[in-house]
Order: C-alpha cells, then structure tokens, then sequence
C-alpha cells in the first residue's frame, strides 16, 4: 500500500528522474548500436527506463510543473536513443513524430493514477 506524502517538489522528481537517467546513460551501447531496430530500442526505453520512472506515480499529485519535468525527461530519453543533441534544432513534434509516439510516458502516468488500487484493466 503506497501512503500519499504531498505533491512533489523539483528537487523529489529531479531525484526520481536520477535513477532512471542512469539506466539510460548505463544502456549507451545499445542506443548507439546500428544492428539493433529503432523499434527495439524503444522496447527497451520503456521496460528499463520508464518503469522505473513511473514507480508508485499512483500516489503523485500531477502538477502543471510535474508534467513538464516528466515530459522533459520523456523527450530527452528520446534524444538520447536516437543521438540527438540538444544543440540541434528539432521541435518535439518532430521528435514524437520520429518515434511514432506521442506523450507516452505521462499518458501512462495518468492513466495508472486513474486505475481503481492500481490494477491493470483486463
């Protein structure tokens, strides 16, 4: 059972986004591999990244500044994977539109917070 501790301030989601930003930075191999398909990339990003990402967001309150840090972190993991650097002029439609999603992350985010005990729909 998960007990509700408060909105999150910058500095908790800057420290939940460290774990995960770790994972990704450990898993360089695989986002610089050419053998490896774009589409197993992204598998890859959301198991090892995102799940620990979204760990207990049930209990988040999802604030307008949450969501842009979540999202912020979403499109730099996406950087990332495709060696984009943030000197590059690219908008985040065209990022999004690269990787053939849309908000993935926050979605989910929202839609976990909005599941009855945090179980999964069949």
């Amino acid at each position: 059972m998960y007990v509700y501790l408060g909105p999150l301030t910058q500095k908790e989601i800057a420290v939940r986004a460290a774990k995960p930003m770790s994972v990704l930075t450990a898993m360089d191999k695989i986002w610089k591999s050419k053998a490896i398909s774009l589409q197993t990339k992204l598998m890859v990003l959301k198991t090892c990244v995102f799940s620990s990402m979204t760990y207990a967001c049930e209990t988040w309150v999802l604030t307008k500044d949450c969501r842009k840090k979540i999202l912020a972190f979403e499109r730099k993991c996406y950087r990332k994977l495709h060696r984009i650097s943030w000197t590059q002029k690219m908008t985040n439609k065209e990022l999004y539109e690269k990787n053939g999603q849309a908000h993935n992350l926050l979605k989910t985010m929202v839609e976990r917070k909005h599941m009855p005990n945090g179980h999964l729909p069949n």
